[in-house]
């Protein structure tokens, strides 16, 4: 997922979060099993709430001193709620937040970014410095993989996929690379009309041309690029059970085509869009302050979160199982969980940058990218 677009309004905003720390006013978690929050001066204080597992821990507070929290395990949910003594606080390197949420890596060279590039077997993968990092799932250093100068990058099978840099445009390439020698290089299509983003699945790559729109699909082994989609704009995109979706920009809604081609199917409308991720069963994406639903089949769309205010931004979404995971905020983050079914949000953790990457494992969460330079890891 890449980077959210902002206007003046919201650099305005992030110049003030960015003074003021997180700022945001993110709506409580709701969960039956919750605590009630305590009051404490100068702001509210840790409220008792739940984990994806059900479990007892209560969110940081916002600004206030720790207060007693609810829930089963009211000393656990307390202690956490002296987190808010201070407000949102950007974690830094050797401190550890909720979740066990720690730094792992930061660049370098702030100023050349840091992207991911997704998770590949049990590391996750990701470019800074001019080189591809992998860094262990189950936890433990980044080691270096190989120089590395591409755009829109992503692992899958043993592989890295990119776009060539601008520098290179209009003629731009689609080239792939083994992890494990990054300086044998594939070139899978030419003359790649400047991208605005690059998708895959098992069998094909799939990526938009600004131009004349369009969304092209090419065999993921290379071959000649074939005109997908006619005519579309996408925002975003994703391919799941034999479908690409996309939100598409001129549009505003979500629609699909079969991967091994056909007519184009509008299904919902959208009123704008951002990142999106997919299940086998939901598609799901960021909408101005919305975290929106699609369940496959049905004829509209589902709010499975939404913000009490402006001041923020949601910057990355993911799925995993039967939760669905997002970064809210500016110069200091929190990452909210919630399930599927829109039940049990809860604040999973704070204190990354308002990261344009975060991804899940069954044992392990990482936030990256965006407009900081440091990568997170906690324990799911």
């Amino acid at each position: 997922m890449r980077a959210v677009g902002y206007g003046g309004a919201s650099i305005l905003v992030a110049l003030l979060a960015a003074v003021t720390g997180c700022g945001e006013d993110k709506k409580e978690p709701a969960s039956a099993a919750a605590g009630s929050a305590g009051q404490a001066a100068g702001g509210i204080g840790g409220a008792g709430g739940t984990s994806a597992s059900g479990g007892t821990l209560g969110g940081a507070g916002r600004g206030g001193a720790p207060a007693q929290g609810g829930g089963g395990q009211a000393g656990a949910a307390g202690a956490a709620g002296a987190a808010g003594a201070a407000g949102c606080q950007l974690l830094k390197e050797g401190e550890t937040g909720l979740h066990g949420l720690t730094q792992v890596y930061t660049a370098k060279n702030a100023g050349s970014g840091l992207s991911a590039l997704g998770i590949d077997g049990d590391q996750v993968y990701f470019d800074a410095d001019g080189k591809v990092f992998a860094l262990p799932v189950a936890g433990g250093a980044a080691t270096v993989r190989g120089d590395y100068y591409g755009e829109h990058g992503l692992v899958r099978g043993g592989k890295v996929y990119a776009i060539s840099g601008l520098s290179q445009a209009p003629k731009r390439k689609l080239f792939s690379a083994p992890l494990t020698d990054l300086a044998t290089q594939t070139t899978l299509a030419d003359g790649l009309d400047n991208p605005y983003q690059l998708v895959a699945d098992d069998t094909a790559l799939y990526y938009d041309h600004r131009q004349i729109k369009s969304i092209y699909q090419v065999p993921i082994t290379g071959g000649t690029p074939i005109e997908l989609v006619p005519g579309a704009e996408p925002i975003r995109m994703v391919s799941q059970g034999g479908y690409l979706y996309w939100l598409d920009r001129m549009t505003d809604k979500l629609e699909r085509v079969p991967v091994g081609g056909g007519p184009r199917e509008p299904l919902v409308d959208i009123n704008g869009g951002g990142p999106m991720t997919a299940t086998d069963t939901a598609i799901y994406w960021l909408a101005g302050n919305n975290v929106m639903k699609w369940e496959m089949g049905a004829t509209k769309t589902q709010v499975l979160s939404e913000a009490t205010t402006s001041f923020g931004a949601f910057a990355s979404i993911t799925a995993h199982q039967d939760t669905v995971y997002w970064v809210f905020g500016f110069n200091c983050a929190e990452v909210y969980q919630v399930n599927a079914d829109g039940t049990g949000e809860a604040l999973f953790a704070q204190g990354t940058n308002a990261s344009d990457w975060v991804g899940a494992t069954d044992t392990a969460l990482f936030v990256m990218g965006g407009i900081g330079s440091h990568v997170y890891r906690a324990e799911r």
